[in-house]
């Protein structure tokens, strides 16, 4: 299905870095934020809806700035029943990516009422929305995601501060993370949750399917993502059992497009996480869907 048509709600952003007078940001570290940063936003919007197919693109970055402004894209397939409400109010998912970097380590109030100006509060958040919305704070993939792109920013003394303003026109955010806030965005300072030498990512992938394992027990399936083929243990169990009954609605062959709910297991090596690839696990089919 191409993007002409699919229905598509756009936001705009920017990402923008505070620099210490006279210094440069470090180019491979702005490459891993930007990464991160990416990363960060898909695995909140996720917590609002899991099926949404999101895309972040670099719009015009201008030589020497701290400024990256993007569009997000936020392309709907099918109305569900979560969807139909986030439809029909699509600044929910808006306000979500908004929400990604000043969500994570909110000390205090409502963290609805913290990220929206008071002209977004009244468009009839109901308390289904709000919750949805504090819940992304309690997320285990929203943390790993935020620690992560903190992490990185840290290992750049000329970043004193990050923002993200919804407006191209915006020169600076309303909401600065100062630099002396990073190590305990990061999980420096929170013993209890010290990044360990390897960690688990949950993450949201489209994929080509290249070979199926059609059985109905777990076994190793071949995908392709951004051109590159990798193996998975299938061990969505509503979707094996489906395989067996004859309910998957279309023929599972080489080329076959899926969207799929991954967890792997990345492992620390000095500054550099690797991926152990024998950890892939398709841990939920969300493409295509089951029928009854």
């Amino acid at each position: 299905m191409g993007k002409e048509n699919l229905a598509q709600y756009v936001e705009q952003f920017v990402l923008h870095f505070e620099v210490a007078e006279g210094r440069y940001v470090d180019t491979d570290v702005a490459a891993r934020a930007l990464l991160d940063w990416v990363h960060l936003v898909r695995a909140t919007v996720a917590e609002v809806d899991p099926t949404q197919i999101l895309e972040i693109e670099i719009a015009g970055v201008e030589m020497g700035s701290t400024r990256f402004p993007q569009l997000l894209r936020f392309l709907e397939t099918q109305a569900q029943a979560m969807g139909e409400g986030l439809s029909e109010y699509p600044y929910l998912k808006g306000i979500a990516a908004a929400s990604a970097l000043t969500i994570i380590g909110a000390v205090s109030g409502s963290v609805a009422d913290a990220i929206l100006q008071p002209s977004e509060q009244v468009i009839r958040l109901s308390d289904e929305d709000r919750a949805t919305l504090e819940k992304i704070s309690q997320s285990t993939s929203v943390k790993q995601a935020s620690r992560r792109f903190y992490k990185t920013l840290e290992q750049d003394s000329a970043i004193t501060g990050v923002g993200a303003a919804d407006s191209w026109d915006q020169r600076k955010p309303d909401i600065i993370i100062p630099r002396s806030e990073f190590p305990a965005r990061s999980g420096l300072w929170d013993a209890a949750d010290q990044v360990p030498e390897e960690r688990k990512i949950t993450d949201i992938w489209d994929v080509v399917l290249v070979k199926p394992a059609l059985l109905s027990k777990p076994h190793a399936w071949t995908f392709s993502r951004d051109g590159l083929t990798f193996n998975a243990q299938m061990h969505d169990a509503n979707f094996l059992s489906a395989l067996k009954d004859g309910r998957v609605p279309l023929t599972l062959q080489e080329g076959v497009i899926m969207r799929v709910e991954v967890e792997y297991i990345e492992k620390q090596d000095g500054q550099i996480w690797s991926t152990d690839p024998r950890s892939r696990r398709i841990v939920k089919v969300l493409s295509p869907r089951l029928s009854p």
